[in-house]
């Protein structure tokens, strides 16, 4: 979509269809019209590959090897697998005990904002 494109829709559709592209696929002009919008902007750095079926285990210690690789980061999961819902509690779990920390993204307030 071009930048143009973007710019006449409204804030709350340009928000919903900006989330990221397929393999975080990007831009300069969205990227820029995103900040001006006050959209944040990040990737990945573990995927779970949760698209291909697998037991719960198996994503499991799939995940968890990857993030021992990295060493940290984000950790791309889809809300949309069951198998990735069945496994999470025992992720949560694992993370913790290897002393790995979750961060919750929240928006920032407006300025101007109720607080």
């Amino acid at each position: 979509m071009n930048p143009a494109a973007i710019s006449a829709l409204p804030r709350n559709v340009a928000m919903r269809i900006s989330g990221r592209g397929t393999g975080f696929a990007s831009n300069r002009p969205l990227l820029d019209r995103m900040t001006e919008r006050g959209l944040v902007v990040f990737g990945a750095d573990v995927w779970a590959s949760d698209w291909v079926r697998m037991p719960p285990e198996q994503e499991l210690r799939l995940v968890l090897s990857r993030i021992e690789r990295a060493g940290r980061g984000i950790v791309l999961f889809h809300d949309t697998k069951s198998q990735t819902a069945q496994m999470l509690p025992a992720f949560l779990r694992e993370i913790k005990r290897r002393g790995y920390s979750v961060v919750h993204a929240i928006p920032a307030r407006s300025h101007g904002a109720g607080r």
